[in-house]
Formats: C-alpha cells, structure tokens, sequence
C-alpha cells in the first residue's frame, strides 16, 4: 500500500491504522489503533468493536501499521482532489 500521506510504522500509536493484507497485496481488513493493547474494527461477526492485539482470530494474521504523516488538512484535500477521489 503506498501512499504519500502515510508511512509504515513498527510500533503504532492511537489514531494509527492496522492492516490486514490478503494476497496480491490487497487489503482484507483494516482498523484503527485505540492504545497499546487495542484497536477498533467492524467485524461482520460482531460489528464495530474494540479488539484487542492479542485476540485469538486476530493476533495470530500478519499485520503493521501505517501513521498519517504531518499533513494539513488543506494539503490532504488538495491530494485526495487530484488524485480523482473526489469530484469538484
């Protein structure tokens, strides 16, 4: 997953984003860091809930992280507008 605006990290931090990926590259889930034990996903299982690193589904898949880099929301809109996810 590349992007301009995130960097992969080895220790994640609350508000940065677990990866799940799949083959090829792909993504198959993603969640968001809550603190150092938890991150909060929606599960078709369970829905929108924390979930902690050490779950026995969720601990045992490969995943990292990857942090926003310091951005202003000015220039993240910009970025998002040119590359075509947004329509003016």
């Amino acid at each position: 997953m590349n992007s301009k605006l995130f960097e992969t990290v080895d220790t994640a931090m609350p508000g940065d984003i677990i990866i799940f990926p799949s083959t090829g590259g792909f993504v198959n889930h993603i969640g968001i860091v809550i603190d150092q034990d938890r991150w909060i996903g929606s599960q078709s299982s369970t829905g929108v809930e924390y979930v902690k690193f050490s779950n026995g589904f969720w601990g045992k898949r490969k995943h990292y992280f990857r942090r926003l880099k310091n951005y202003s929301t000015q220039s993240i809109s910009s970025y998002i507008k040119n590359a075509g996810f947004l329509h003016a």
